[in-house]
């Protein structure tokens, strides 16, 4: 009986104590030759050898086998039932069901192998099965530029750039989502371009809005507007790259600030601070901290044609791709990829069927 290497030998030695609940051990051993034994039978009556006969050859060969048991099988759980053999047994499950729970997990073990095992098990089986599937993070951040030179390929015009360390060398980050989410034609969400950076300062924004501002060939800024939550940087750099552009700040807004930031003339504003400083002087001095030209329609510039207020539509995009940003990088920007085609494909097919001249949500 031969083996294609020392990997396959040992996961069928793994697999063969989990069945028959016998105590099988490895000596110490090198790829070349592994010899198992029976730790519970005395003086090792079981026994099994395997070498190979060429060095350049990883093939295993069985030279010695010895089958006899002196032992009784063990009750429970045995050495080998852990989480690195339970993720390579079950390694197609947790492909196929990413979200393959703990209770699932601990069923289909009983059931196969009549065995029991703990929460934490299952924990390090998952993380290791999902190592497998998606490779190490490491790994996936040196396939980075196979990765864009695959989808710059498959799909012509489609924009990817790397930075690297001065070295050329990629180095792997935790890393913050950065993105950019357009407002289509029907008020619904129209994500335009995303980034994976090192941390959120100014230095990340302004790189990835020059590539944004390149991409989308914007040459003049004058009838662009910018709407964002107060990142850090954020601020300096659309001023820095989009001088002209308005520069809006998203509002949590409730009852009396909420009539503030809706009014739509400079009357209905003043009326509306008066108000608010009746009810609350502390937000009504909020208010006057803050350039209404970043919050309140009444100070709006009438050049820039939009008049959100909420920064919703960011945030949206943000909880939808949230399991993908858990993911290592590939697998993170692969599912964003997805996710987006389909969200865009799925608006392309449903505006034929539109009743009016613009989108329904717009005509309400």
């Amino acid at each position: 009986m031969e083996f294609v290497n020392s990997k396959v030998f040992k996961n069928a030695i793994r697999k063969h104590s989990v069945i028959t609940k016998k105590e099988l051990r490895f000596k110490p051993n090198t790829r070349h030759k592994v010899c198992v034994v029976c730790r519970t039978s005395p003086n090792y009556p079981w026994r099994i050898y395997a070498s190979n006969t060429d060095i350049d050859n990883p093939t295993l060969f069985i030279k010695s086998l010895w089958l006899e048991h002196t032992c009784s099988s063990l009750v429970g759980k045995v050495y080998h039932m852990h989480a690195p053999f339970i993720a390579e047994e079950y390694q197609e499950f947790f492909m196929s069901d990413p979200n393959w729970t703990r209770e699932g997990m601990q069923n289909a073990i009983n059931k196969d192998f009549d065995m029991s095992v703990g929460y934490q098990i299952c924990y390090r089986a998952r993380m290791r099965a999902k190592k497998l599937a998606q490779g190490s993070y490491k790994d996936q951040y040196n396939l980075l530029e196979s990765y864009a030179h695959e989808l710059k390929k498959r799909n012509p015009g489609t924009s990817v750039w790397i930075q690297t360390e001065l070295d050329g060398e990629i180095t792997v980050h935790k890393g913050q989502l950065l993105s950019a989410v357009g407002i289509d034609g029907n008020n619904g969400i129209h994500p335009i371009a995303w980034a994976i950076v090192e941390a959120k300062s100014r230095e990340s924004w302004i790189w990835f809005l020059e590539f944004l501002k390149a991409d989308l060939d914007i040459h003049h800024s004058g009838h662009y507007t910018f709407m964002s939550d107060k990142q850090k940087g954020l601020e300096q750099a659309i001023k820095e790259l989009f001088p002209d552009a308005a520069h809006r700040h998203c509002l949590e807004l409730k009852q009396k600030l909420w009539a503030v930031a809706r009014s739509c003339t400079m009357n209905t504003f003043m009326e509306a601070m008066e108000d608010l400083k009746k009810s609350s002087l502390s937000g009504w001095q909020w208010c006057l901290d803050r350039p209404a030209k970043h919050w309140s329609k009444s100070h709006f510039d009438h050049k820039f044609k939009c008049d959100f207020l909420l920064n919703n539509h960011s945030e949206n995009f943000n909880k939808s791709v949230l399991p993908a940003r858990k993911k290592p990088i590939l697998a993170c920007l692969e599912e964003i990829r997805l996710a987006t085609m389909v969200r865009l494909a799925n608006r392309r097919n449903s505006s034929p069927n539109w009743k009016c001249k613009v989108g329904p949500r717009v005509e309400k």
